[in-house]
């Protein structure tokens, strides 16, 4: 987890090393609900996440950051789940209820014209 410390104190701005140590113990606390392995991907309820990475996330919660690590809506709902005070989150999206809904456009196909011989 040092290892961890020093990857995080290098990705975040320097106003918010104070708080992402603060973070990163909050985190620690629960590890039954939600840790991370040696190589930073997270662990939600005991289950693995490949390709996550602990650092990522917790950099996006402390910036508003508009590129989406992956494992984000895990690492949010974790942040809920382990009651973690607001004023440690930048990012608010951590409060939404819900992942913004993203609308998919709607294709018709086109009617096929029989060839006349």
């Amino acid at each position: 987890s040092d290892v961890i410390e020093m990857l995080l104190m290098n990705v975040v701005p320097k106003s918010q090393k104070e708080r992402a140590k603060k973070f990163l113990q909050l985190l620690q606390s629960n590890k039954e609900l939600f840790s991370w392995t040696d190589k930073g991907e997270i662990l939600y309820k005991q289950k693995l996440l490949p390709g996550t990475n602990i650092t990522h996330l917790i950099n996006n919660v402390l910036r508003n950051e508009k590129k989406q690590p992956k494992g984000q809506q895990v690492f949010f709902e974790a942040i809920k789940e382990m009651k973690i005070p607001e004023e440690y989150v930048i990012n608010k999206k951590v409060f939404t209820d819900s992942p913004p809904v993203t609308s998919t456009p709607v294709l018709f196909a086109r009617k096929i014209l029989w060839l006349k011989y």
